[in-house]
């Protein structure tokens, strides 16, 4: 990885395919992996560039939101999370929401994360088509964890048509927009914190992130088929993701959601800021006090 001292054109906007060599220190102290990290053209923060005639909005709280529909996809370091909302989900009219809210809002958006792999097309020596399979490991309904999905990407600087399937099967054809590419700050790349049965995983490119929360289930649902009611309120705390822009210094940083699996108007406000206590290659400490009390740690994910 790089750090925040890297030239602007070490910031990845060369080749997308270039293997990079990396040091093992820099000046403002920070320890950095010698080894080579190879990116693919894919990684970044993505946006689904929807062509809705009609966006209705609502207030929450001091502001408002748009109740369009939207999709976010980011890749880093061999993951990805994928959150996907739709059009008219409004947001809950008390906190926590109500059984009949959490139902409304677990139907009306899908998420996924996991392991990605990209790989180019032979033919294509600019590495601008190429195939990304995804395979789940962290998702609302437990059943789609293992599940695999696949899509055929032609990218054209910070744009791309998708061509595949979502992790449900369904048919996809879209145009996406990349709002950020891969990062150069010690906090760019993907983290993990927690053990099996309460993991986060947090993914961070130049300017945005995405962080997904999965614990275990033990509750028995359908083998397939649609979760009932009580199967989604069951499952309901078990999982939560949200993306957006973040906002990154020395020793803290800001996210800015843009959208949540679990919430509709979540983005109206700023989350709390995180401290960072300490930040190495491979393992960060964040927590909320600057004395660094209540820090967790998060390890590189390679």
């Amino acid at each position: 990885m790089r750090c925040a001292c890297a030239r602007p054109d070490d910031a990845g906007l060369s080749d997308p395919a270039d293997t990079i060599q990396t040091q093992t220190s820099c000046r403002c102290g920070v320890r950095l992996r010698g080894e080579h990290v190879r990116h693919t053209p894919i990684d970044g923060f993505w946006q689904v560039e929807y062509d809705d005639p009609h966006d209705e909005f609502v207030d929450v709280g001091n502001t408002n939101v748009s109740l369009r529909r939207t999709a976010f996809t980011v890749y880093a370091d061999g993951r990805f999370l994928q959150i996907r909302t739709d059009s008219g989900r409004r947001p809950p009219t008390t906190w926590p929401p109500s059984e009949a809210e959490r139902v409304s809002l677990f139907r009306s958006s899908t998420a996924s994360a996991g392991r990605f792999r990209y790989d180019q097309n032979a033919d294509d020596a600019a590495a601008h088509t190429g195939a990304v399979a995804h395979t789940v490991t962290m998702a609302p309904d437990p059943r789609d964890v293992g599940a695999r999905f696949d899509c055929a990407v032609t990218i054209d600087g910070d744009t791309a048509e998708v061509r595949g399937t979502d992790p449900h099967g369904a048919s996809v054809h879209e145009r996406w927009r990349r709002l950020s590419r891969r990062g150069a700050t010690p906090l760019a790349g993907a983290w993990a914190s927690g053990d099996d049965d309460d993991r986060w995983m947090l993914l961070v490119t130049a300017g945005h992130y995405g962080v997904v929360h999965s614990k275990a289930v033990s509750v028995e649902l359908p083998e397939t088929g649609e979760l009932g009611d009580a199967d989604v309120l069951a499952v309901f705390e078990s999982f939560g993701s949200n993306a957006g822009a973040i906002v990154q210094t020395a020793t803290s940083f800001d996210n800015h959601p843009f959208v949540a699996s679990n919430s509709s108007g979540y983005e109206a406000r700023k989350h709390e800021s995180f401290f960072l206590s300490s930040v190495e290659s491979d393992r960060l400490m964040i927590g909320f006090e600057d004395d660094g009390s209540d820090a967790l740690p998060w390890t590189r994910l390679d």
